[in-house]
């Protein structure tokens, strides 16, 4: 049964918070995000479009979770709250504390 959303903030897409160094050892911090019901595979596409290449660059952290409706970012057990706090998970998959794009879209 979905609950009632009477709170402030709500997940509206699947993102991730990257922070790599270029080959002039420039450092970059950036959120990249796909709308829904794109998933965390679609980001990845996403940041290869954009010139990220997981691979190829030296990736300093790499964090998966979602954005939310106030312009956050959290990650995947933030996000967890959320989602729940806002009514918003239709079927939960994988661990009980973790969201997945998948227990939303």
């Amino acid at each position: 049964m979905r609950r009632r959303y009477w709170g402030k903030r709500k997940i509206t897409c699947a993102a991730i918070y990257v922070h790599w160094r270029d080959e002039d050892e420039e450092e970059y911090g950036r959120v990249f995000a796909a709308p829904r019901p794109k998933r965390h595979h679609d980001v990845f596409m996403v940041m290869r479009e954009q010139g990220v290449k997981i691979e190829s660059t030296d990736i300093i952290d790499i964090v998966q979770g979602f954005n939310t409706s106030d312009d956050g970012f959290v990650d995947r057990r933030i996000g967890f709250h959320v989602a729940r706090n806002a009514g918003q998970i239709i079927k939960k998959h994988g661990p009980a504390d973790t969201l997945f794009s998948e227990d939303m879209w």
